[in-house]
């Protein structure tokens, strides 16, 4: 397993070399890589978390069928597809999230906020959060499910296999005080042990996350920087590309254009609610856009 991470890592930072390789390409080969090998060289495996019972409509047809409740093997990535992908039986979730939580995940640009219609299926993602956690402080690493920390993901699908598979791309340590856009407060920077591994990819597939390690790692530098975006061509451009490579996060854009980006997804735990807020004894708040 070492020895195959090497070569893809050497074989992914001579293409860089050369120009040769698309963020696209070492987005699939880090999704491959996930799959096959539990991340390899590249990621840290997490605990598997348990794939919730569903139960749907069975399809979209006419027939006796289509009436029926029933579970299928592969009702967890049906319901995805339908909901998060289709756009299907989404709730709205406008009336009941607070402005100041929608302000802070979405900078109130999103449509409207929206959970899945099973209960089950919202619980499960909320313990994507919480199992990130218990991953990283397991690592040693530290992280807090906060406004300045853990709170947002991107979503994306990607097919393998002729199957559409679902993804994540977690930032953690998402405002660091050294960086323009960061928070005096936040209680760490760039500096941080725990912020060369802020990247976590979840795959449906899997059902687990991963922690991604960070920008330095051989093969992976592509994955941080959009493909436009080299050294030594202009004065500015350097400058820019040294403010990325600082900020240590993965481009969503790699991963959505080997299928598809889904939007995000917000988890705000309670006492995150009530500090935005002001309200005494708030309930969490999950939501995606």
């Amino acid at each position: 397993m070492a020895r195959a991470g090497m070569f893809l890592a050497a074989f992914a930072t001579a293409c860089v070399a050369q120009d040769t390789v698309t963020g696209k390409e070492v987005a699939r080969e880090l999704l491959e890589t996930l799959i096959t090998k539990q991340g390899g060289d590249w990621a840290l495996p997490c605990a598997e978390l348990r794939v919730p019972f569903l139960w749907r409509e069975a399809g979209h047809g006419h027939g006796l069928l289509d009436w029926w409740k029933r579970r299928k093997e592969d009702g967890f990535l049906e319901a995805l597809e339908e909901t998060w992908a289709a756009g299907d039986n989404r709730v709205n979730k406008s009336t009941e999230i607070p402005a100041e939580v929608l302000r802070w995940g979405t900078d109130g640009s999103a449509p409207f906020p929206w959970e899945f219609p099973e209960k089950r299926l919202n619980s499960y993602f909320k313990s994507i959060f919480w199992d990130i956690k218990a991953c990283m402080w397991w690592y040693g690493y530290s992280l807090d499910i906060s406004k300045f920390d853990l709170f947002y993901g991107d979503a994306f699908s990607f097919v393998r296999d002729n199957k559409t598979d679902f993804g994540i791309v977690f930032h953690a340590k998402e405002f660091p005080e050294d960086l323009s856009y960061g928070h005096p407060g936040s209680g760490f920077n760039t500096s941080d042990p725990s912020y060369a591994v802020r990247n976590i990819v979840w795959l449906a597939s899997q059902s687990r996350p991963y922690i991604i390690k960070g920008v330095d790692t051989p093969g992976m530098e592509r994955l941080f920087f959009p493909d436009w975006l080299k050294l030594g061509e202009e004065d500015w451009m350097d400058e820019y590309y040294y403010q990325v490579k600082k900020a240590n996060t993965l481009d969503i854009e790699h991963f959505a254009a080997n299928g598809a980006y889904l939007g995000g997804i917000n988890y705000f735990t309670r006492s995150t609610v009530a500090n935005l807020t002001g309200q005494h004894r708030p309930h969490d708040a999950l939501f995606f856009v």
